[in-house]
C-alpha cells in the first residue's frame, strides 16, 4: 500500500474517533483522491460517497459540490458518461445556489468534456461557452485558456480548422502574455496538429517546432516525444521517409527510456509502415511484431488488429498468401470483437480477395487458417473465383452488419 494512502487511512481512523464529523469527509476525500491518483475508481468513489454523505447530513454544500464534481470525474475516467453528467449537475445545482462563479464555470466545462467524450460535440460546445462567459466576466484568464483548448478542439473534431486555429491563438495570446510556457508549447502542438490535418505541412511543421524548442528548453521528454512523432508524420506525408524516420527513432528512444509501451507501439508501427514503402520487408514486419505485441500486452484489441490487418497486406505484398491469411483473420477477428464495422468490411474484403486470387495450390492452406480462426470460405459454383466469407464471430459478439463481406450459415 502506497505511503501517503496508510497515512491517510490512519489520519481517517483518527479522525474517526477523535475529532468532529465534519473533519471525517475531509479525510476520505483525500483518500478519494489518491484512489484516483492510483487510477482504482471504485475505491475513489468509495472514499468519495463516504464524504458525501457526511457533507450532506451536516449541510455543507460548498463541500458537497466539491465530493460531486470529484464523483463526476471519477465516473468519467472509467467511461460511464451519464454517471458523470448527474454528478456534474448536481454539482453545477449548488454552484449556482450558492452563487459560486468560478466553481460554476468549472463544471459547465466539464460537462463540455462529458458531451465532447459521448460524441455530441453541439451540447460540448454549448456548455464550453457557458463556461467561457463566466470566465471572461470574471478575467479568469487560466479558466478563458482552458475553456478556448476545449472549444478548439471540439471544432476540429467537427471538421471546422479555422475555427479550431482562431481559438487555440486565442489561447496562446494568454499562455505567451502570463509566461505559461508548457502551456504554451501544448497550444503550439495543437496548432501544429489543425494545420496538418487541413494539410498545410509548412505550418505544421513550424508550429511542431515550435512546440518542441520549448519542450526541450523545460525538458520535457515525454512531451518532447509526442512533438518528435508528430514531426515524423508530416515528414513521411511530405515523402522525406529519411527525416521521418530520423524524428520516429527519436520519438522511440524517449519512450522506450520512459517505459512509455503505448508510446513505442505507435513508433513501431510507423517505423513498420515507412520500412514497407522502401521494400525492406524484413525490417517491416519486425516492427510491425514489435507494435502488435505491446498493443496485445495493454488489451488494445483494435489497435492490434489495425496492425494485424497491415501485417497481412505486407505478406500478401511480399508473395506469402497463407501468412497473409493468417494475420488478415486475426485482424478480421478483432474487428468483430471490437465492432469495429469499417475495418471488419475492409479486412473482409481483403481476405476474399486474397482467396479467390492465390493459386489452387494455396487453398487448402489459407481454408486451413481460415478454419482455425472461425471463418469458412465457399465458392461459387461455375465461378471458382467468386468467394463467399462465412463466420459465426459476429453472432457471437453482437455484430452482424458486414453485409456483402461475411455471412452466417443459414
Amino acid at each position: 500500500m502506497p505511503l501517503a494512502q496508510r497515512y491517510l487511512e490512519a489520519f481517517a481512523r483518527h479522525c474517526e474517533a477523535h475529532e468532529p464529523e465534519g473533519q471525517h469527509a475531509g479525510a476520505y476525500r483525500k483518500l478519494g483522491d489518491v484512489a484516483i491518483h492510483r487510477r482504482d475508481f471504485a475505491a475513489a468513489e468509495t472514499w468519495y460517497r463516504k464524504a458525501l454523505a457526511i457533507e450532506e447530513r451536516l449541510g455543507n454544500e460548498p463541500g458537497a459540490a466539491e465530493t460531486y464534481h470529484e464523483l463526476g470525474s471519477a465516473s468519467q475516467e472509467r467511461g460511464d458518461f451519464a454517471a458523470a453528467e448527474t454528478c456534474y449537475r448536481k454539482a453545477l445545482a449548488i454552484e449556482k445556489r450558492l452563487g459560486n462563479e468560478p466553481g460554476a464555470a468549472t463544471t459547465y466545462r466539464q460537462l463540455g468534456r462529458v458531451a465532447q467524450d459521448r460524441g455530441d460535440i453541439a451540447a460540448a460546445e454549448t456548455w464550453y461557452r457557458q463556461s467561457l462567459a463566466i470566465s471572461e466576466r470574471l478575467g479568469n484568464e487560466p479558466g478563458m485558456v482552458k475553456t478556448y483548448d476545449q472549444l478548439g478542439i471540439a471544432s476540429q473534431e467537427r471538421g471546422d480548422f479555422a475555427a479550431a486555429e482562431t481559438w487555440y491563438r486565442k489561447a496562446l495570446a494568454i499562455e505567451k502574455r502570463l509566461g505559461d510556457e508548457p502551456g504554451a508549447a501544448t497550444t503550439y502542438h495543437r496548432l501544429g496538429i489543425a494545420s496538418q490535418v487541413r494539410g498545410d505541412l509548412a505550418a505544421a511543421e513550424t508550429w511542431y517546432r515550435q512546440s518542441l524548442a520549448i519542450k526541450e528548453r523545460l525538458g520535457d521528454a515525454l512531451g518532447a516525444a509526442w512533438t518528435y512523432h508528430e514531426l515524423g508524420r508530416v515528414a513521411q506525408e511530405r515523402g522525406d521517409f529519411a527525416a521521418a524516420e530520423t524524428w520516429h527513432r527519436q520519438s522511440l528512444a524517449i519512450d522506450e527510456r520512459l517505459g512509455d509501451e503505448a508510446g513505442a507501439a505507435r513508433n513501431y508501427s510507423l517505423l513498420g509502415t515507412m520500412a514497407q514503402e522502401r521494400g525492406d520487408f524484413a525490417a517491416a514486419e519486425a516492427w510491425y511484431c514489435q507494435s502488435v505485441a505491446i498493443k496485445e500486452r495493454l488489451g488494445d484489441a483494435n489497435g492490434a488488429a489495425v496492425i494485424c490487418h497491415a501485417l497481412g497486406l505486407l505478406h500478401a505484398q511480399h508473395g506469402e498468401p497463407i501468412r497473409a491469411a493468417e494475420w488478415l483473420l486475426k485482424a478480421l477477428a478483432g474487428f468483430i470483437s471490437t465492432k469495429d464495422e469499417d475495418n471488419a468490411t475492409r479486412a473482409a474484403q481483403n481476405v476474399k480477395f486474397l482467396r479467390s486470387s492465390a493459386s489452387p495450390e494455396h487453398h487448402a492452406g489459407i481454408d486451413a487458417v481460415a478454419k482455425s480462426t472461425g471463418f469458412f470460405f465457399a465458392t461459387t459454383e461455375g465461378d471458382p473465383h467468386r468467394v463467399r466469407l462465412f463466420t459465426l464471430l459476429s453472432a457471437r459478439h453482437g455484430f452482424a452488419s458486414l453485409k456483402g463481406e461475411t455471412d452466417e450459415p443459414g
